[in-house]
């Protein structure tokens, strides 16, 4: 199984499709999408976008989207630091 990891997308539409044309042309299985998706100038498009991707991705939550949810994440020292795995399909 080959897996790609998107990171760092900052709300940019034109470099996430770019990437996704990568990952489909090199025949990715299954994409994991993390931190800071939704800071940036197109975010309501990325979503939009991440939210159509077949197989569905599975997404990672970091400290930006946590505070977007308004959750407070736990120290990076501590013993209990795990993100949050969500999958999302489009129904």
């Amino acid at each position: 199984m080959r897996v790609a990891a998107i990171y760092d997308i900052h709300g940019t539409l034109p470099a996430l499709e770019a990437v996704l044309a990568d990952i489909a042309r090199e025949g990715g299985d299954r994409t994991v999408v993390g931190d800071d998706v939704l800071c940036g100038p197109m975010t309501a498009d990325v979503m939009d976008r991440l939210l159509t991707l077949e197989p569905p991705a599975d997404f990672i939550q970091g400290n930006a989207e946590a505070s977007v949810h308004g959750l407070s994440p736990r120290p990076r020292n501590s013993p209990t630091n795990t993100s949050s795995t969500r999958r999302r399909r489009r129904r």
